[in-house]
């Protein structure tokens, strides 16, 4: 059961740094299209805002990912803990 809180305390910390990844990746779109919008930046300034919005996208998508092996390593500590108080 011990190995089942390990698992899930790493895969928290996994979605923490994702989740921080996320935000940062956010700001930095923002940041870039503050002064001007998305159809007036340059080709420096596009293909940066191209690059953000793939990775922020990509981040999405193992967060949720994640979130799906989080709540089955929670399901299985649930099971474990319903099978020892049996």
């Amino acid at each position: 059961m011990v190995l089942f809180f390990y698992i899930a305390q790493g895969l928290e910390a996994e979605k923490l740094a994702l989740t921080a990844a996320l935000h940062l990746d956010l700001i930095r779109k923002r940041q870039l299209t503050a002064e001007t919008t998305s159809e007036n930046l340059d080709a420096s300034e596009a293909q940066a805002y191209l690059l953000l919005e793939e990775s922020s996208a990509s981040t999405r998508h193992k967060l949720q990912s994640l979130v799906s092996s989080i709540n089955e390593a929670l399901d299985d500590m649930v099971a474990e803990i319903a099978d020892a108080l049996d």
